[in-house]
């Protein structure tokens, strides 16, 4: 996939490592953040063979992972939808079996009362999935490398391979923690664009990603002329 933000050259972004493009203009950085955030006209994304793509339906904007990312919002319905579908039918009946034994037990404790009640068991998996309240760990909320590593792998087990665009990552993450998420990216089969905002070019950061520096006069270094 090739990213074209002109007048620049086309930054192509692949599956292998994340594509970093970090920026000490403020046009810049708001420019690529609105063409993900709010599908503004300010950047067009290519295929290989330079046919272009309709952005929307092509990426998804994650944003700043700690203020931004609701894992649960974003994804509990993808999720129990993909959990359903790998089950087989006689894990799908075990659940509604168990669903009606936990009815019968409540309505068993009813008795306890002196009044006409019932109960009404959940034959729907889904209704059993919402029941349950199926949902991320919240440890892992509370970290932002678990939530980025997180989104890209809940991303593979849906079958999701938009582009997935994240900002701000060199707040919260140290050079360690990014290496590990270039090996994450790589594992996933997940293009990954992370837009930083900086004054100086951090290369050494991002060393193993694939990195453009845009500085405040607009002039772009690409990783092997910066």
């Amino acid at each position: 996939m090739k990213l074209i933000y002109y007048p620049y050259k086309p930054m192509t972004i692949t599956n292998k490592r994340p594509l970093v493009v970090e920026t000490a203009s403020p046009k810049v950085y708001t420019d690529l953040m609105n063409a993900f955030r709010l599908e503004l006209d300010t950047i067009h994304l290519a295929d290989d063979f330079d046919e272009l793509l309709d952005v929307a339906a092509h990426s998804e904007w994650y944003g700043d992972p700690m203020l931004e990312i609701d894992l649960d919002r974003t994804f509990q319905r993808v999720v129990q939808k993909q959990l359903i579908k790998l089950m087989t039918d006689q894990e799908k009946q075990r659940l509604v079996d168990l669903s009606q034994q936990l009815a019968m037990e409540v309505l068993s404790r009813s008795f306890l009362l002196d009044l006409p009640l019932n109960v009404s068991p959940e034959n729907s998996i889904p209704a059993i999935m919402k029941m349950v309240k199926l949902s991320y760990d919240e440890e892992i909320k509370q970290h932002p490398y678990d939530i980025i590593e997180t989104v890209l792998k809940t991303l593979t087990e849906v079958d999701d391979h938009q582009l997935s665009v994240f900002t701000n990552l060199s707040h919260y993450l140290d050079v360690s923690q990014i290496n590990n998420l270039v090996e994450v990216v790589a594992d996933v089969d997940i293009e990954v664009l992370i837009i930083e905002f900086s004054k100086v070019s951090r290369q050494d950061m991002f060393a193993n990603c694939d990195y453009i520096y845009i500085d405040e006069d607009f002039v772009a270094f690409d990783d092997e002329h910066n």
